[in-house]
């Protein structure tokens, strides 16, 4: 009696688990990559940190990056909002590029701005790399 009484508890708890878990939503991790955007004040100090700038430049680069943060928001979400992709979305995007390098090269000189320029290159050559290759930056 005693075997019957525990096979039919073993049973009851098997099927009242399995039950719980197929109502349960399957959870599945996906792997992101996420992206945090370092603050007008992290940018502007490491800027001048990076080119050697007096440190009077510092507010104004402040300034100016929050600008762009907030110019960018708006361009990207306006973007959005028409369904702009691809080769349109781009050519947008990097319009407003040259616009606030145009705006940078005014507050730091055409001579920190090609330095800028090469930083920005070796940076950008680096996202390309998968995890664990080297890379070469002449």
């Amino acid at each position: 009696m005693k075997k019957y009484i525990m096979l039919v508890l073993v049973a009851l708890l098997t099927v009242g688990t399995s039950i719980v878990a197929q109502n349960q939503r399957s959870k599945t991790i996906q792997a992101e990559t996420v992206v945090i955007q370092a603050t007008p004040k992290e940018r502007a100090t490491r800027l001048a940190k990076q080119l050697k700038l007096p440190n009077s430049q510092i507010y104004t680069l402040e300034n100016y990056f929050a600008k762009v943060d907030f110019k960018r928001d708006v361009v990207r979400a306006d973007l959005k909002r028409d369904g702009l992709n691809g080769d349109d979305r781009k050519a947008k995007l990097e319009e407003l590029r040259a616009e606030e390098d145009a705006d940078l090269s005014s507050i730091i000189g055409s001579e920190k701005m090609e330095e800028y320029i090469k930083f920005r290159i070796k940076r950008e050559s680096r996202k390309d790399v998968g995890p664990g290759e080297k890379i070469k930056v002449n």
